[in-house]
C-alpha cells in the first residue's frame, strides 16, 4: 500500500519519525529530571553515607547500594506506569477514539481510531524506561558514593 499511497505514505513515515524523536526528547527530559531529583536525595543523605564509609563500607559497596536502590525504585515506577498505560489503552481500545476532523479521518482511514497494544511495543517501552532510569541513577550513585567520612561529619546538621 506504500507504493499506492504515494504522498500519504511519506507523510505517515514522517509522522512516525516525529513520534520517535518526541519520545527520545521526552525520555531525555525525564532522565534529567530524575537525575536531578536523585542528586538532591543523595545530598540529603551525606551523613548516612559518611557513617557507612566510617564503619568500613567501601566506596564501591556504597555505589552499588545506591545504584540498586535507584534501580529498584525506578523499576517499580516503570512497571506501575507501563501497566497503567497498557490498561488505559486496553480500556479505550474497545470504544475507539472519535475523529471529528475530515482531513484526519482521511489520513487515519475512518471516523474512529481504534488503538492496538502489541507485546513488542510494551516490551520496547519497558526497556526504554529502564534505560532512562539506569542513566538517571548512575550519576547520583557515583556522586553519593564519593562522600568521605570527614566531609560527612563536617556537614552534619545539629
Amino acid at each position: 500500500w506504500e507504493q499506492v499511497g504515494g504522498h500519504i505514505s511519506g507523510a505517515l513515515a514522517m509522522v512516525r519519525l516525529l513520534l520517535v524523536v518526541l519520545a527520545v526528547l521526552l525520555g531525555f527530559f525525564v532522565l534529567l529530571v530524575s537525575a536531578g531529583t536523585l542528586l538532591l536525595l543523595a545530598r540529603e543523605r551525606v551523613g548516612e553515607v559518611g557513617t557507612l564509609r566510617a564503619v568500613g563500607m567501601q566506596r564501591r559497596q556504597v555505589f552499588l547500594s545506591l545504584l540498586f536502590e535507584g534501580l529498584l525504585l525506578g523499576g517499580i515506577g516503570g512497571l506501575v506506569g507501563t501497566g497503567l498505560g497498557a490498561l488505559l489503552v486496553r480500556w479505550s481500545a474497545g470504544e475507539g477514539i472519535p475523529i471529528r476532523d475530515d482531513a484526519l479521518q482521511f489520513f487515519l482511514g475512518g471516523a474512529v481510531l481504534y488503538l492496538q497494544l502489541e507485546v513488542g511495543q510494551l516490551i520496547g517501552v519497558g526497556l526504554g524506561v529502564m534505560a532512562v532510569m539506569v542513566g538517571a541513577v548512575l550519576v547520583p550513585a557515583w556522586r553519593g558514593s564519593a562522600v568521605t567520612p570527614i566531609v560527612a561529619m563536617s556537614r552534619r546538621e545539629d
